[in-house]
């Protein structure tokens, strides 16, 4: 009589995405369906705060929610009196201990009531936090979300505010392949008009708005061109000499841009050095909420992609046939590879390999690594819609564990 044996299967999935952000629409279109927006900001009411953080949300998200199809845009209001950051608050309000719920991350917590004050050792609502518990600074926060594939957008200002901008230009130079080569932000005092804009990456400058005419600076700032280390010029205007050693003024870029390729993690970031052209009533105009428009869409492009693996049966006896699907479904953006690896068991016998739903550009194994034999399946390209499940048929030889 032939002895039951009952084999419990344990898996291990390892999803590796090669990493292209492209937006490459040649239709230069908003995205469709929108992305999911997270806009930090600080809230006005008690003393010192004002409420131009708020009026920077506000402004972002009119012109966002303008856009057809609109994205979902969800609030992080920081509340004046909390300077350990955001992490507390986006556990509070959220539920959530990092920002991987979310495609794109605008943090608009610039507050103007730091001008031209040093740093007196307080931490102000505005500053992004470096020094806390492991995971939870707002650096650690915001580098996560960038090795995860998310997009960030940074406001800063003129050099005058200088706590805000130095903690940002640290972190921007800390993810940066090559950091901006001045500590403070130009200047340009007084009211100023600002029309360049570059078609450079991706048709920036006509995707999907197109950007012609001024928009209304006021004491603009911004990164002098030959200062810009990796990051892209993305709306630049002269701004002059600059008594400031640390400002060497000249053409500058108002906004950056940074790709993967700029930076040391895997997402996409922008930064802006001017904030009264798109937040102040009477300098507000088209020009400025298409800019923001046209940010959005360089930012956007996020992925949205699930593996899922299944066995039938549940349990099986040695001796016994099974299967399992390893399924994947791409639901966000297309991206030009995606490679799926699993490790299988020694004790399982692999007998047959299929794919539904489409077949793979290459593939390879078994290897002999830990823990049983590799096998890796690559998807080029791996675009958005994108379903299909790889069936492996086998079966069981032995009792685990395995050799």
């Amino acid at each position: 009589m032939r002895q039951k044996i009952v084999f419990l299967i344990s898996i291990i999935l390892i999803l590796y995405p090669y990493y292209f952000y492209a937006d490459n629409d040649p239709t230069l279109t908003p995205p469709n369906p929108g992305e999911k927006v997270l806009l930090i900001y600080v809230g006005n009411g008690a003393n010192p705060c004002s409420t131009y953080s708020t009026q920077m949300k506000d402004a972002v998200k009119n012109a966002l929610l303008s856009i057809t199809p609109a994205p979902q845009i969800d609030e992080l209001v920081i509340p004046c009196g909390n300077r350990n950051g955001f992490y507390d608050e986006l556990v509070s309000q959220y539920g959530v201990t990092n920002l991987r719920n979310w495609c794109e991350v605008w943090d608009l917590r610039f507050l103007d009531l730091r001008n031209n004050l040093a740093f007196d050792g307080t931490i102000w609502e505005d500053v992004l936090t470096y020094i806390g518990p492991a995971g939870q600074t707002d650096w650690d926060l915001f580098i996560d979300f960038l090795n995860n594939g998310g997009h960030l957008y940074l406001q800063g200002e003129h050099h005058d505010y200088y706590c805000r901008n130095t903690n940002l230009m640290m972190f921007i130079n800390y993810v940066a392949n090559s950091p901006i080569g001045q500590s403070r932000a130009n200047v340009r005092n007084g009211a100023w008009t600002v029309n360049q804009f570059s078609s450079t990456p991706e048709n920036f400058s006509t995707d999907f708005t197109t950007l012609s005419g001024n928009m209304n600076a006021n004491y603009c700032g911004g990164i002098s061109l030959t200062q810009i280390g990796s990051g892209r010029p993305l709306v630049t205007t002269d701004l002059g000499a600059s008594s400031d050693p640390a400002a060497p003024g000249g053409m500058s870029a108002v906004v950056m841009g940074y790709l993967p390729a700029d930076l040391k993690t895997n997402g996409r970031m922008v930064v802006g050095w001017e904030t009264n052209m798109y937040t102040e009533p009477t300098l507000k105009n088209t020009v400025s909420d298409n800019m923001l428009k046209n940010i959005y869409d360089l930012l956007s492009k996020c992925y949205n992609y699930s593996v899922t693996k299944s066995f039938n049966p549940g349990t099986l006896c040695v001796g016994n046939a099974g299967q399992m699907q390893i399924c994947y479904q791409n639901s966000g953006a297309g991206v030009t590879s995606v490679d799926i690896w699993d490790t299988i068991p020694s004790c399982l016998n692999v007998t047959n390999i299929s794919f539904t739903g489409g077949t793979p550009s290459s593939s390879g194994g078994p290897i002999n690594v830990s823990g049983g034999k590799l096998y890796w399946w690559r998807f080029t390209p791996f675009n958005s819609g994108a379903n299909g499940c790889i069936v492996i048929n086998f079966t069981a030889t032995q009792l685990p564990p395995c050799p």
